[in-house]
């Protein structure tokens, strides 16, 4: 998921080089983590 989203915003955004490894490296991270804490919520919840 994280992958695509890159691609759609480098898509979009139209970065070159170094910027564009950056996003790539990163998103997936981000997603990782948001999805982290939404289950530790649900898991907390119940």
């Amino acid at each position: 998921m994280g992958v695509l989203a890159a691609l759609i915003i480098s898509g979009m955004l139209t970065l070159p080089g170094t910027p564009q490894l950056m996003l790539f490296a990163l998103l997936p991270v981000l997603g990782g983590a948001i999805v982290e804490r939404t289950f530790n919520r649900r898991s907390a919840k119940s």
